[in-house]
């Protein structure tokens, strides 16, 4: 069954850390590549020349190069937190897929079936100071 987590809204200051957080542990579970889907905008980055391109269009990401890519958009305007970013991808270990959300709402959204991922997003983010929740649905 396909569960759901997220966090409370996030402090700018730490969405850098969560990204770097997010990439070591999909490293560390044998995620190789992801693909990314920009969604929302709510920064500079939806006055980009390149934004037009950027919305909706699937771009598939080595995991190792996903920082590198952030930082590029980052120049373009794209700010974690007020921006929606997608990363889906599958672990290998598991054969699960997962879709991490860095939400323009100021959040993270998890979802995927892989308990195990999803306990070691949440360790990851704990040393941080952030909590990774379990999200209730509505019946």
């Amino acid at each position: 069954m396909t569960r759901h987590w997220d966090t409370s809204p996030l402090a700018p200051a730490r969405w850098p850390q969560v990204a770097e957080a997010a990439v070591g542990v999909l490293s560390g579970a044998g995620a190789t590549e992801v693909t990314t889907l920009h969604g929302w905008t709510e920064s500079a980055f939806g006055g980009s020349p390149v934004f037009g391109a950027l919305q909706w269009a699937e771009v598939r990401c080595p995991v190792s190069e996903l920082l590198p890519l952030l930082r590029g958009r980052q120049a373009l305007g794209f700010t974690l937190g007020r921006d929606d970013w997608w990363w889906r991808g599958l672990v290998p270990e598991t054969g699960q897929a997962f879709e991490l959300l860095f939400c323009h709402e100021g959040d993270l959204h998890l979802t995927t079936q892989d308990d195990a991922l999803a306990e070691r997003l949440g360790s990851g983010l704990a040393a941080l100071g952030t909590r990774l929740n379990p999200r209730k649905l509505a019946p």
